[in-house]
C-alpha cells in the first residue's frame, strides 16, 4: 500500500479584539507519505507474518519546527507566511510467528524501528493462551511499545505552553494475565495488568508556575485489573424478549510515579475507578 495525505489549517486563537501579546494566527501544512507491505504464509511451525513500513512526516508552519531562514507564502492566505519546517523519516520491520499446538496458542514478534531523529530501536512481544475447556481459556502477554513525540510536543510555544525539542521517545513494557469465557449467549473476561513506562511524555508544570512544559516523566508504573461481561438476552431467551443485550464492565487503576511536584495534563491524571453499564 502506498499513501499520501496533505492537511492545511489555520488556527485562530482570537478572531476579534486580540490580546496585546497575540502576534497572529498559526498556519500549518503537513505532508505525510509512505508505503507498507505485509506478507503472511503458513509453514511447519504455524503462521509467519513479515512486514515493512516506511513513513515520512513533513511540516511547514510559523510555529512548529526549526527555522527555515526564509519565509514562504501560505497557499490561499495572503497574510500568512511559513517560517519553520521539520521532516523526519521512520522505517519499521516486523516479524511475527504464531504457533498452535492442541490447546496451546502462542505468538512471538519482533519490531526493528529506525527513526531519523532517534536512530535504531528494537521491541519484542509474546502472547500465549491455553484452552482449559472449549469455552474457557487463560492467557498472558508481555509486549514492548514506543511513542515518538509529536511536532507539537517538540516545538509548540504559546502564552502558557512551551515545547521541548530534546524530548526522547516514550517507551513501555506491559504485562497481562487473564481468563476468558465465551458461550453462545455470554462472554466475559477478568484480566490483571502492569505497565512500566519510561520517559513518558506529558505537559506538566510546577504548582507555582504559569507555564506548561512538555517533559519526559522519568518512570511511571501503572497496575490494575478489569472485569467485564456481555449477555445476549435474545440468544438466551428469544428475539421477542424486550431486553436485547446487557454489557457491564469495571476497571481499577493505580499509578506509582517519579514526577516530583509536577501537575500533569495527561499521564499523571487518570480515572482510578471506572464502571460502565450498557443496556439495549
Amino acid at each position: 500500500m502506498i499513501y499520501w495525505r496533505r492537511h492545511q489549517d489555520r488556527f485562530e486563537l482570537f478572531r476579534e479584539n486580540p490580546a496585546a501579546w497575540y502576534t497572529g494566527h498559526n498556519y500549518h501544512l503537513t505532508d505525510i507519505y509512505g508505503a507498507e507491505v505485509n506478507f503472511t504464509f503458513s509453514n511447519s511451525f504455524g503462521k509467519t507474518a513479515v512486514g515493512l513500513d516506511f513513513r515520512s512526516e513533513n511540516i511547514l508552519s510559523n510555529v512548529l519546527g526549526e527555522s527555515t531562514g526564509d519565509t514562504l507564502e501560505v497557499p490561499g492566505e495572503p497574510a500568512g507566511f511559513f517560517t519553520k519546517e521539520k521532516s523526519r523519516e521512520n522505517i519499521s520491520l516486523f516479524l511475527e510467528q504464531n504457533v498452535i499446538v492442541k490447546k496451546f496458542s502462542g505468538t512471538a514478534g519482533i519490531l526493528i524501528n529506525w527513526n531519523a531523529d532517534f536512530n535504531w530501536k528494537i521491541y519484542t512481544g509474546v502472547d500465549m493462551s491455553y484452552k482449559i475447556t472449549p469455552n474457557l481459556k487463560i492467557y498472558t502477554s508481555v509486549n514492548q511499545s514506543l511513542r515518538i513525540p509529536t511536532f507539537t510536543d517538540l516545538f509548540y510555544v504559546g502564552p502558557i505552553n512551551t515545547g521541548n525539542p530534546h524530548l526522547k521517545p516514550e517507551e513501555a513494557i506491559t504485562y497481562e494475565l487473564g481468563i476468558k469465557y465465551q458461550k453462545q449467549f455470554f462472554n466475559g473476561h477478568l484480566s490483571f495488568f502492569r505497565r512500566n513506562g519510561k520517559n513518558m511524555i506529558d505537559w506538566v508544570k510546577l504548582p507555582d508556575s504559569l507555564k506548561w512544559e512538555s517533559k519526559n516523566i522519568t518512570q511511571i508504573i501503572t497496575r490494575g485489573f478489569e472485569i467485564a461481561g456481555y449477555l445476549d438476552a435474545n440468544k438466551l431467551i428469544n428475539k421477542s424478549f424486550p431486553l436485547k443485550y446487557l454489557r457491564l464492565s469495571y476497571s481499577f487503576l493505580e499509578t506509582e510515579k517519579q514526577s516530583g511536584e509536577y501537575i500533569s495534563v495527561y499521564v499523571l491524571d487518570y480515572l482510578k475507578h471506572k464502571l460502565n453499564l450498557e443496556i439495549e
